[in-house]
């Protein structure tokens, strides 16, 4: 059976004139935690955006601190079941569906997805339920 870890996409990018995605990488090697760079898109403006595998659920308080620190409008938790949402600043958690690969042109008519370039996937969040 394979075994999903919880994952977290987060962006160090809050305007053209404040980009922090090099600190965040930073603390991402530090912090010896598995990522990998995507393309994020969110309300249609594309971020050098990072996939974070949390190595324990009580890591997932560290990413939300962090998101704050990065003044990002919110990050995408996804649980291991891809079951995900976006947790804003303020603690506001709002669910967006699951995390599922689709094709590019689905991807294309999304207002948010994430591009994974060394998989050439897309995914974005569908409420299945």
């Amino acid at each position: 059976m394979l075994h999903l870890n919880e994952i977290v996409i987060i962006s160090g990018k809050v305007s053209e004139e404040t980009d922090h995605s090099r600190d965040l990488e930073q603390f991402l090697i530090t912090n010896n935690l598995h990522y990998k760079e995507v393309v994020g898109v969110y309300k249609g403006e594309e971020e050098r955006s990072f996939l974070v595998v949390l190595p324990y659920n009580d890591y997932l308080n560290t990413m939300i601190d962090l998101g704050k620190v990065l003044k990002q409008e919110c990050i995408l938790y996804s649980s291991a079941m891809r079951e995900s949402e976006l947790i804003y600043q303020d603690g506001k958690r709002e669910y967006i569906g699951q995390l599922v690969p689709v094709y590019k042109e689905e991807a294309m008519k999304q207002d948010c997805y994430t591009y994974a370039p060394d998989l050439n996937k897309y995914y974005i969040t569908k409420k299945l339920k």
